[in-house]
């Protein structure tokens, strides 16, 4: 291979590792926006929680009140027994006692389930609290984490880029030109080996008089069928 291929080569090595770094750059951000996006909507979903929270109370609250409000009602019912006229007037009264009590119990029964419901929820909404509390440290964490790594990839890049002006300084200016005119086209595979007589780009077959022209190393060699550059793999 002549040394302005050689050069070439060496370009198309930089640009391929290039490709590649621009490529986890691309991710790192992408993908602490997935993480933030989970979290944010756990976070929704523990503003909702904590709704739900509220509203149950409130609900309690209500229930207690009315519970309140019918015992309130029996006792003034068991004050108006003890001045009660007649035997008719008592188990009239007596009766209506009884069943308000019995109303009373199953009131009670509702406000102690509620108030069940309430200490689950402040449980559940406590416990998944904790779990975002924990998940927002970790994604302080993350995030340091991916920033130091984006930071490194994106000062490789550079160093990387560097290499690249300095190793295209050897490459003739028309061959330059027709390689980055592929790599507008075909990016990091503009430029790729000849294995076995096969094109690692397309993967096609290519002709007897193609081979022979990578074997003599003294000029660009291209892909009949998908037009990138060729080599052969030393």
């Amino acid at each position: 291979m002549s040394g302005p291929l050689i050069a070439l080569k060496q370009v198309a090595t930089l640009d391929s590792q290039i490709f590649r770094l621009e490529g986890e750059s691309r991710e790192i951000p992408e993908n602490l926006r997935h993480k933030e996006k989970g979290l944010e909507e756990a976070r929704k979903r523990l503003a909702a929680n904590g709704e739900g929270l509220i509203d149950l109370r409130v609900k309690t609250e209500l229930k207690e009140k009315e519970f309140q409000a019918a015992e309130q009602i029996v006792i003034k019912l068991r004050e108006q027994i003890s001045q009660a006229k007649s035997n008719k007037e008592f188990q009239t009264l007596q009766h209506e006692i009884l069943s308000k009590e019995a109303d009373n119990a199953q009131l009670e029964d509702a406000v102690l389930v509620q108030m069940q419901k309430v200490d689950r929820q402040k449980e559940e909404v406590g416990a998944f609290a904790r779990e975002v509390k924990k998940a927002e440290a970790a994604l302080e964490a993350e995030r340091a984490r991916l920033q130091k790594q984006l930071g490194k990839v994106e000062a490789d890049i550079q160093a990387l880029r560097e290499k690249r002006a300095a190793a295209s300084k050897k490459v003739p200016g028309d061959i330059f030109a027709k390689y980055e005119r592929l790599i507008s086209r075909r990016g990091q595979t503009a430029m790729v080996a000849a294995v076995n007589g096969t094109c690692q780009g397309c993967f096609m077959t290519l002709r007897p008089e193609t081979i022979a022209q990578l074997k003599k190393g003294n000029d660009l060699v291209f892909c009949h069928s998908c037009a990138r550059i060729l080599y052969l793999e030393e």
